[in-house]
């Protein structure tokens, strides 16, 4: 990760262990990155759990998603 120099977006759930703990891990360690993001999210989905139809996370996870696509 340390080498990593395009934009990365980390997304996770605060009650998604050990995921909440690797995001925040790889976030710190992307320190070279053009741009670094880091979502945390209430909850414990995990992964694309996130962006069902029925997950509560859907619509933020979404916007925040193409926000950061829109910005590159």
């Amino acid at each position: 990760m340390g080498r990593l120099e395009l934009p990365v977006l980390f997304v996770a759930a605060r009650d998604d262990f050990p995921a909440f703990e690797m995001a925040d891990e790889l976030y710190r360690a992307a320190e070279n990155a053009e741009s670094r993001e880091l979502l945390i999210l209430d909850g414990a989905l995990h992964a694309d759990m996130l962006l069902r139809p029925d997950a509560p996370t859907k619509l933020h996870v979404e916007q925040e998603i193409l926000a950061f696509l829109q910005a590159l």
